[in-house]
């Protein structure tokens, strides 16, 4: 964990999917498998606190078809695990390493699953989420983790790519992380969006260095805060302006709705301050009204 809270310190949103409806992360699988296992890999306590689990495979058109044991860690309340399949959500109780297990009837060959994350603020309790597969030989498959050696050094060569091949030396050259983020990378992805240098891909990385994006309630300096909030409004008008939300797996484009789900999250009264900059500012955004 050393590792990625090293990376926190620059990236405050790094492992985080989005919170609005529908927002979810599609996880490509390839095998023949036995059990699914999804659980939070945060050190200290917290929830699995997810809306719906889809499970894609050329056999099956629902997990119903086959059969699946739902088995949890612990649950919050009276809910209902099986109601996950089904849209109903699921909802553990604080503890360390929470966890919900998918065990099928039968192995059972899936092209890949879909975590929907919950629609709301809490949706960045999903930021340090974890799927583990026991495939058909009993082999345990983790394929996704925001904390493997895979994700973090992915992360770091998109740092380099992105911002040059220094970058990395002059991060850890910096005594204070915070510093270097607000006054080193958050310039550079705002100069890089004056140069229109930023496409819906790179967009979705640079998300990542924003506080607001996940929610995290810090005070920062009024120049800090206005540049998160203008990569924000930028990156959101790449998907609005192409009539398609890319980072969503679904074809319908971003609502209103979802657009102030995404701020609100972060800050309630800076809706009109995104408002303001995606009408002013960003001149190919048409047609936007809260």
């Amino acid at each position: 964990m050393f590792e990625v809270e090293s990376i926190l310190q620059i990236a405050p949103s790094y492992g985080f999917f989005g919170n609005t409806n529908d927002t979810s992360l599609s996880i490509q699988v390839g095998r023949t498998v036995k059990r699914i296992l999804i659980s939070n890999d945060l050190t200290t306590a917290t929830f699995i606190n997810i809306a719906d689990v889809k499970v894609l495979s050329p056999d099956f058109k629902s997990i119903e078809d086959v059969g699946c044991e739902v088995n949890f860690s612990s649950i919050k309340g009276e809910g209902e695990p099986a109601a996950l399949l089904k849209g109903g959500g699921f909802h553990s109780k604080r503890e360390i390493n929470p966890w919900i297990e998918l065990v099928f009837d039968y192995p059972v060959r899936i092209d890949s699953l879909v975590v929907y994350n919950r629609g709301d603020y809490h949706g960045r309790r999903s930021q340090f989420i974890n799927v583990t597969i026991i495939d058909e030989c009993s082999e345990e498959v983790n394929l996704y983790s925001v904390q493997s050696p895979e994700s973090i050094g992915v992360f770091y060569y998109l740092m380099e790519r992105e911002f040059g091949k220094n970058i990395i030396k002059r991060y850890l050259n910096r005594p204070s992380k915070e510093v270097f983020r607000s006054k080193v990378l958050l310039p550079l992805i705002v100069s890089k969006i004056n140069r229109q240098e930023i496409d819906k891909k790179s967009g979705l990385f640079f998300l990542q260095f924003l506080s607001i994006w996940s929610g995290i309630q810090h005070e920062y300096d009024n120049e800090t805060h206005d540049n998160e909030l203008y990569i924000l409004a930028y990156i959101v008008s790449l998907y609005l302006s192409g009539g398609e939300v890319v980072y969503l797996p679904r074809t319908e484009g971003v609502s209103t709705t979802d657009i102030k789900k995404i701020v609100s999250a972060a800050n309630q009264d800076k809706i009109y301050a995104l408002k303001h900059m995606l009408e002013n500012t960003l001149n190919h955004v048409n047609n936007i009204k809260f």
